[in-house]
């Protein structure tokens, strides 16, 4: 189980471990889940390569992008690895899902959404 790193008071820079950490909430990983399941729709989650020890391994990676569910495209874009390294300081910028990616997902579903859309559910 991971430990909350601790700066030991005695030695500068020592660390030590505290309690271990509890168990992460995955309530909202679930819910995803559970929601495209009662939506008939594919789902894709993405999300950091540490929640494969709670739900198994990701059905494919693109780079540092961890991705699950039923609606990951099976090819996904070829880029050079330079490319998607985390290179921002930003939170906000390292979240951001490459426009090859966001592409390649859009370009795969939207042909399987206009032929949903005209077919009548039963």
């Amino acid at each position: 189980m991971p430990r909350h790193p601790v700066r030991s008071s005695a030695s500068p820079g020592e660390m030590r471990t505290s309690k271990p950490l509890p168990a992460p909430d995955l309530s909202l990983v679930e819910a995803c889940f559970r929601i495209a399941s009662e939506a008939r729709v594919p789902l894709i989650l993405e999300n950091v390569y540490g929640l494969e020890r709670f739900i198994g391994p990701p059905v494919s990676r693109y780079g540092p992008f961890s991705l699950w569910g039923d609606g990951v495209p099976f090819m996904l874009p070829q880029t050079r690895r330079a490319v998607l390294k985390m290179k921002h300081r930003s939170p906000i910028l390292r979240a951001q899902i490459p426009v090859e990616l966001a592409s390649s997902v859009a370009a795969f579903h939207t042909p399987i959404a206009e032929m949903q859309l005209s077919t009548p559910r039963s």
